[in-house]
């Protein structure tokens, strides 16, 4: 029997090429169980801890985005298939969710921080300097050096500060599709477990991977606890909504109005280190979480999915953007092409400044130096 577009028990009865399945067997949905939609979400957890670990938190936008996008294009299939009564729903929508459900840790890592602009000084010439035509070119000088330093902190600035609020659009878009999961949970849980089951006509059981231990789906203390859980999480869901569509219409306005907003706070580049490499824990352990909850319940329940290659446009499409979302990822950090941080930004360089008798500054000749006072190396 070959792909069907639904996940579903073999039908019975219905052609002789049908009779040679156990009652129970289990067909998946290409576009939910096959191999190129999960290699993808792994592909983007994996991505996501090499970032952390690599401490560049700013190189998780297109991960965001792109664990986005895929999940947004499952959620609209699981919504399709969930519209037929033939469909085996819990297991469909079970693999959904644990595809998305440890996607929030990614919006609560600790920002990246940059340093503050404008640190160097303007020097003026002394009055011994004004008398002679050095002191003349000097003058010159002088005005378009402080000319450029005045425009490229505050160009650099607006540049960084963009570059935030994209981050925190991708934030929005992520924390939206992790809503849209949940909002269906009270649906899932209380009507649609019941989709398409064989547990009274064939004893056909379903089961899901919970705490690293496969239980029924048709348990009454489990469904019990989901129902609870799916009302609690629903009010947590709704208030993500709402925080999202105001976190995307502050970032989409201060974008195309080009308002800074205010910078991050800073702190010390080690201890942003340690708390990103803390972070890559909790997100590697949550994506074999992740990893053990689809792989276990498709294997436990022995749905039939091919793995010898990928079957359809949806999965080909999905691994094809993690992948290029992986190396997209690759060359921002190989290049540092992202936004400024502690460990990256160079700092705006001054010339030192002696006090003559005169209590004016004037320039020495010695090697520029930075607000610390280390030297710069041109």
């Amino acid at each position: 029997m070959g792909y069907t577009s639904l996940t579903q028990y073999v039908v019975t009865g219905a052609k002789p090429a049908a009779e040679s399945y156990h009652p129970c067997h289990k067909f998946g949905d290409p576009d939910v169980f096959g191999i190129g939609i999960r290699v993808a979400f792994y592909i983007l957890y994996a991505t996501a801890v090499l970032v952390l670990l690599l401490s560049r938190p700013d190189a998780l936008r297109p991960v965001r985005l792109s664990l986005s996008a895929i999940a947004f294009a499952v959620f609209i299939n699981l919504c399709c298939n969930a519209t037929s009564e033939k469909t085996l729903v819990i297991i469909d929508w079970w693999i959904g969710i644990s595809y998305v459900f440890w996607t929030f840790l990614l919006l609560l890592v600790p920002r990246t921080v940059v340093r503050k602009f404008g640190k160097g000084k303007h020097h003026q010439p002394t009055e011994h300097h004004h008398h002679d035509d050095q002191g003349y070119r000097y003058g010159q000088r002088q005005q378009g050096y402080g000319h450029h330093q005045s425009e490229k902190p505050a160009t650099k600035k607006s540049q960084l500060t963009r570059k935030f609020h994209k981050t925190d659009l991708s934030i929005a878009s992520c924390l939206l599709v992790w809503s849209m999961f949940v909002l269906v949970t009270p649906w899932l849980y209380w009507k649609g477990i019941g989709y398409n089951s064989k547990k009274q006509d064939f004893g056909c059981d379903v089961k899901v991977l919970f705490i690293f231990v496969p239980i029924s789906v048709y348990n009454s203390k489990f469904v019990t606890a989901l129902k609870v859980f799916s009302v609690i999480s629903v009010l947590t869901a709704v208030v993500c909504v709402l925080i999202a569509v105001m976190v995307a219409a502050v970032n989409l306005i201060r974008i195309f109005i080009r308002r800074n907003g205010d910078m991050p706070v800073a702190r010390s580049g080690a201890k942003e280190r340690l708390a990103h490499f803390i972070w890559a824990v909790v997100v590697l352990i949550a994506f074999g979480l992740t990893l053990a909850s689809v792989e276990v319940t498709i294997s436990v329940n022995k749905v039939h999915v091919d793995h010898k290659y990928v079957a359809s446009t949806g999965q080909l499409l999905s691994l094809i953007l993690a992948i290029g979302t992986f190396f997209y990822v690759l060359a921002m950090i190989i290049g540092k092409k992202t936004m400024g941080t502690g460990q990256n930004e160079e700092e705006e360089c001054e010339e030192p400044e002696v006090t003559s008798h005169h209590s004016h500054s004037t320039r020495s000749g010695g090697p520029l130096v930075d607000g610390d006072g280390n030297r710069c190396v041109p």
